[in-house]
């Protein structure tokens, strides 16, 4: 989620390129918002909050300090207060200068059950359940066969991923990752890069992953739309179990086969991600790994924009606000959500 000083920190930065007077060396009079760009913003506020919002000033670049109840951010240079209930990027002042048309999106095309769109859109805007609601989400038939869990904390997800992994027998095949960077020497400023970030993660993906058969696994991200043939229908996000890992004809190279829910199989290649830096011509970070991740268990955060037939909850250590939406809107049905823990956690 996009917090308030990053979108501020937008709206400068493009006013800046988009109004700066190269004649008069200056800034042009009342630049309109945002330099006058069309934009289009997207988003639900009411999934998960920003992470560390306010951990820099934007005014100048200093590291923000809580106060001792976490309500408010002051940098040593004394630009603040910075309310915590102001993290949200539509409390910026970039957002009111924008003067932005609300479009609400209204039709759900992940769930087709009334009665469980009625208890998540509950949810959603923080009305409570009511008895028979928990009840029923929490004892309900089911079917959650080879179903990922969702959990809160980083710590427990790793843990269950690394437990499940110790107890598979088959042999296992590592897969490094290549790290590059492209650096234009005009980009002094860039140089450190070469050695501060190599090494370090790329988007979303994680460390080099270690195939095993039957091991469960997530598509963190689909390919372009046009790389993916109609009858695939691969979600972001998509749960898969690891069939088997083949050497491909045209390479001496080992890919891993995984098994979608959809019962199709695919080869999954090695994935660039690349980031630029500076003007053009830009220098380049990239990462070059196999796109896939433990699927045993998620945690609450990775799983936002997933789409999971059959999946278990536990929100005993929910601690955020939206996490208790964001994990039960992943299930497309009643049918294939199990909550375990307490009932307190889904409240």
């Amino acid at each position: 989620m996009v917090e308030n000083h990053h979108l501020e920190r937008m709206n400068h930065c493009i006013t800046a390129v988009r109004c700066w007077n190269d004649y008069e060396d200056r800034m042009e009079r009342d630049p309109p918002p945002f330099g006058g760009l069309q934009l289009i913003v997207t988003g639900d506020f009411c999934q998960l909050p920003p992470v560390k919002p306010f951990q820099f000033c934007y005014l100048c670049g200093g590291e923000m300090l809580p106060n001792d109840d976490d309500t408010e951010f002051n940098c040593d240079e004394c630009h603040g207060p910075f309310e915590e209930t102001d993290k949200w990027a539509f409390k910026s002042m970039a957002w009111k200068k924008a003067k932005f048309e609300h479009v609400h999106l209204r039709e759900i095309h992940r769930q087709k059950d009334q009665t469980f769109i009625q208890m998540l859109q509950k949810c959603r805007l923080g009305i409570p359940f009511s008895r028979d609601e928990t009840k029923t989400l929490m004892d309900h038939p089911c079917k959650v066969g080879g179903a990922a869990q969702l959990l809160c904390m980083k710590h427990e997800v790793n843990k269950v991923n690394r437990e499940n992994f110790n107890k598979l027998k088959t042999p296992t095949v590592d897969y490094q990752a290549i790290d590059e960077f492209e650096w234009n020497p005009k980009h002094e400023h860039l140089y450190h890069y070469n050695e501060a970030e190599l090494g370090r993660n790329t988007g979303r993906l994680q460390g080099p992953p270690v195939a095993t058969r039957g091991h469960p696994a997530v598509l963190p991200r689909a390919r372009r739309k046009d790389d993916i043939s109609p009858p695939w229908q691969i979600i972001n996000g998509e749960h898969a179990k690891l069939r088997e890992v083949q050497i491909a004809k045209f390479k001496a190279t080992k890919w891993p086969v995984v098994k979608f829910q959809n019962g199709k199989t695919r080869t999954i290649f090695a994935n660039c991600m690349v980031n630029s830096y500076g003007k053009e011509p830009y220098s380049l970070l990239h990462r070059t790994q196999i796109p896939l991740l433990p699927g045993w268990a998620i945690s609450v955060h990775m799983s936002q924009g997933m789409t999971l037939n059959r999946v278990i909850v536990n929100l005993s250590r929910a601690f955020a606000e939206g996490q208790v939406y964001v994990a039960l809107s992943r299930a497309t049905s009643l049918e294939g959500l199990k909550i375990d823990g307490d009932a307190e956690g889904a409240a």
